[in-house]
């Protein structure tokens, strides 16, 4: 680990095989607080329309806090980093999209995004999700981070367990 200025630079083995790129960690100090709802709305616009983030795992960490808490109708995980690396071994970013149909500021410390989703996992027998809709409701916390990220799909439990369960013949 290197440190830049007040940003540390991490650098692991698979960094350093070439596999992927360092990481830049802003450290607390660096984190504004009391981001404005419109701004965080469209960071997350950004996030999802332009880095896909449901299916890349890179969106903007800095709107987020630390120990923002992560749900969905299969999993609750606590922490940006654990939802990250969740995201990246989860889905085949070349075979998979996430399209945003709107997202709206629903209070002056919540957004609901509802969003499409599509694609293939990165599991041994390749299974193919179908489209399916849902909408995340993301809470700010009093210092303006988003503090939790809720979703909720249209599609069963049984019927997510089904396409993770089928491998793909694509």
């Amino acid at each position: 680990m290197m440190l830049t200025g007040r940003r540390q630079l991490v650098i692991s083995p698979i960094v350093l095989l070439g596999f992927a790129p360092p990481v830049l960690l802003a450290s607390e100090g660096d984190r504004r607080r009391h981001f404005a709802v419109d701004e965080i709305e469209q960071i997350i616009r950004q996030d999802i329309e332009d880095r896909q983030y449901y299916v890349t795992g890179d969106l903007t960490r800095s709107i987020y806090s630390e120990d923002c808490r992560f749900i969905d109708p299969t999993t609750n995980v606590q922490g940006v980093d654990s939802y990250v690396a969740a995201v990246k071994s989860l889905f085949d970013p070349s075979d998979s999209k996430h399209e945003l149909l709107e997202i709206h500021v629903t209070s002056p410390t919540t957004i609901e995004a509802k969003w499409r989703l599509q694609g293939s996992l990165k599991l041994p027998w390749k299974p193919h999700i179908a489209a399916y809709e849902g909408t995340t409701t993301y809470t700010l916390n009093d210092d303006g981070f988003v503090a939790s990220h809720k979703e909720t799909w249209d599609i069963s439990l049984l019927t997510a367990f089904i396409e993770l369960l089928t491998p793909s013949f694509r």
